[in-house]
């Protein structure tokens, strides 16, 4: 079990510095997701953070978010397959590490989106922020195993593994759906409903969020969704 959690200054408002601390915050309300090492990256006005409980490759190899100089990804939970699809990618690149993170990173560095969510077998839920396209990229398992949450705002777009982590953006309020209570307490997700004011979550699909946008541009205000049953 990891923790992730990210924030988009959607009107390039916020100074680094204050960017900085609320997603810092918003770690620390996660924090008992992981407790093995804790990463952070900065690309511009977009902020993600990580949690980590090391697993397959406790090294430094592994560590969360992982990125070069063009992409970020952040992952929580495993992918299954993924010594099979380091084929995909194992002719042209040299594995230092085993881990499943550095094969997901990989393959979605050099393929489509939507093809390598087509082809990975696991419990997951990661953010993929590729700054060449420049999109950023939600996901998960089509059982949605493991928890994502998000705030779609005006103003800012933050997800999470856990609800509470929004309560560290200031300003932030969150008064409970009472409509969607049974169906979150039996399944831990809603299906595409707020859970309360602006948190949303999903369960159906593997593709909650894609943005792109334009240089020098801001986020769009609303989230391109696209649902794939695979």
């Amino acid at each position: 079990m990891c923790g992730i959690v990210g924030f988009i200054d959607k009107k390039r408002t916020i100074k680094q510095d204050d960017l900085v601390k609320i997603v810092t915050g918003m770690l620390e309300k996660v924090k008992h997701r992981g407790g093995d090492d804790f990463g952070f990256s900065l690309s511009d006005n977009i902020a993600i953070d990580h949690t980590r409980l090391s697993i397959l490759d406790t090294s430094e190899k592994a560590k969360q978010p992982m990125e070069n100089r063009t992409a970020v990804l952040s992952l929580n939970g495993e992918v299954y397959n993924h010594e099979f699809l380091r084929k995909k990618v194992k002719k042209e690149k040299e594995f230092d590490s085993h881990s499943d993170t550095v094969t997901l990173f990989e393959l979605l560095c050099k393929f489509e989106s939507l093809e390598v969510l087509s082809e990975i077998r696991g419990m997951f839920a990661f953010s993929f922020l590729d700054l060449r396209k420049r999109t950023l990229l939600l996901a998960l398992d089509k059982y949605g195993i493991k928890p994502l949450y998000y705030v779609d705002t005006p103003e800012y777009f933050a997800w999470s593994s856990e609800v509470k982590a929004f309560s560290a953006i200031p300003n932030f309020r969150f008064e409970f759906n009472s409509t969607v209570l049974s169906e979150y307490l039996a399944h831990t997700q809603t299906p595409e409903r707020k859970l309360g004011d602006e948190v949303r979550t999903r369960i159906l699909g593997t593709l909650v969020y894609c943005a792109t946008w334009q240089q020098n541009s801001a986020v769009p205000p609303t989230p391109s969704i696209c649902v794939t049953t695979t």
